[in-house]
């Protein structure tokens, strides 16, 4: 979904390193955030089910097996989406020519 945003902005710099910025709060496990925070990495930009969720569903099942369930859930949602906005882009799509 990250890489589509390049089908409407034509400086690409700009936009990413708050994607990268966004990236590095997926290096620490999401106990240490706020609520807040939580929800936009589990919910709206789901790294923590890429980083958190699985490892801590091992380590602690009872606190964290449930969000292992919702894994493919997750998965199949942002999938498509990210499916229907490549399509988007797509169409939208208007090279620079030459």
């Amino acid at each position: 979904m990250l890489c589509t945003v390049s089908f409407w902005f034509e400086d690409k710099v700009g936009v990413m390193p708050p994607f990268y910025n966004l990236i590095a709060f997926g290096r620490y496990p999401l106990d240490i955030y706020n609520g807040f925070i939580r929800v936009i990495l589990s919910w709206i930009v789901p790294f923590g089910f890429a980083t958190f969720y699985p490892p801590a569903a091992v380590l602690r099942p009872a606190a964290y097996g449930h969000f292992v369930w919702l894994l493919p859930v997750v998965t199949v949602c942002f999938s498509f989406a990210a499916l229907w906005l490549w399509n988007r882009g797509v169409r939208n799509y208007s090279s620079t020519g030459s």
